[in-house]
């Protein structure tokens, strides 16, 4: 699991050597985590289907495009993108929700909700009105400072009166990603 380089401190005299300059605390470890941060990309190949009209369901991720520091499991707790450095996360969501004209969608981003739609924390919450004739797409993109062992969970809710289902199939419908970019 990818730890924030520290970064060495020298004392003057000092014979630098390769071990130094090339060591996770010289040079090169921050450089090489700088090029290559804890990231992830996850998303559904099955649609969830919101069963309960005003009732947020939580999304499961069975497949993942990348996922550099154990970020996501396919096979337990898919429902979590878990951080394993602390720092400031870009969290980016997309949910696509079948046509129905009537009500809204909803986004949650709750942190160490354990699969609660009322546990943890809402960290994020986007939410679009529904129209006639189109599937309404719910997208947020935030910032979000996490420590080591947070997760975050998505949680989707619909109120059209019935079960709606998200679209699923493909990387590019019903996602979420989450990519570490600094220390605080």
């Amino acid at each position: 699991m990818a730890t924030v380089p520290v970064p060495r401190t020298y004392v003057a005299s000092e014979n630098l050597t390769a071990a130094i300059l090339n060591g996770t605390t010289g040079p090169k470890g921050a450089e090489d985590f700088l090029l290559s941060p804890p990231r992830v990309y996850a998303w559904q190949t099955t649609p969830t289907t919101l069963g309960t009209s005003g009732t947020a369901g939580l999304l499961l991720f069975d497949t993942e495009s990348y996922d550099t520091d154990s970020n996501h499991s396919t096979s337990s707790n898919t429902s979590r993108l878990i951080c394993n450095a602390t720092g400031l996360y870009d969290v980016r969501v997309n949910l696509f929700f079948a046509t129905n004209a009537t009500g809204y969608r909803e986004l949650q981003i709750r942190k160490n909700a354990a699969g609660s739609s009322s546990g943890g924390t809402v960290v994020g919450l986007a939410r679009v009105a529904a129209f006639a004739g189109a599937a309404a797409q719910v997208y947020l993109a935030k910032d979000i400072p996490l420590t080591a062992g947070d997760y975050l969970e998505v949680f989707g809710l619909q109120n059209s009166g019935g079960s709606l289902a998200l679209a699923g199939g493909n990387e590019y419908v019903t996602w979420a990603s989450m990519r570490w970019v600094a220390n605080s």
